[in-house]
């Protein structure tokens, strides 16, 4: 699906795209209700917008997996700070997610994929639980990282969030 209109609610919004899902320049999507819920489910993304939202954001595949690797942030996505929750993916993906630079979540943070990774000087922080759950759909291989972390996982002081990390 292709958009480039902005757009704007006060209600949960959920959008689908069977293939890629491409959301042009002037394509801002606001969450104006307190709370609301974003979910976008395609098997590919093509972004140059901003979200903002004070409500849970959900990015994951249409089918089992994304069709590639997916790095976080995304090309031309900006998340907004106040987002309180952030899942990418779901428990079926077995695509390699990558936080290729710095993440902060005002609530709890979770990423499911077949390897994760955080790369050097891409801190992860939430204000909440973080689960970090790689499977690769089989048993790991005994030279296979589920999960490879190069710099700082961390939850605030104030919310005393557990942090789960999975390579299964």
């Amino acid at each position: 699906s292709v958009s480039n209109a902005p757009i704007s609610t006060a209600g949960n919004l959920t959008m689908v795209s069977i293939g890629k899902m491409f959301y042009g320049a002037s394509g801002n999507i606001t969450m104006t209700g307190a709370g609301k819920a974003l979910t976008l489910t395609a098997d590919s993304f093509s972004f140059s917008t901003n979200i903002t939202s004070t409500g849970p954001v959900t990015i994951q595949p249409y089918n089992d997996s994304f069709s590639s690797d997916i790095n976080l942030p995304m090309t031309g996505l900006t998340l907004g700070a106040n987002i309180n929750a952030l899942t990418i993916g779901k428990p079926s993906n077995t695509s390699k997610v990558t936080i290729i630079s710095a993440v902060t979540i005002a609530g709890p943070v979770t990423v499911y994929g077949g390897k994760i990774v955080i790369s050097p000087n891409a801190n992860l922080s939430a204000a909440g639980n973080i689960l970090l759950d790689a499977d690769t759909g089989s048993q790991l291989a005994g030279n296979f990282q589920g999960v490879l972390i190069n710099a700082n996982v961390s939850t605030t002081a104030a919310s005393n969030g557990n942090i789960t990390i999975l390579g299964r």
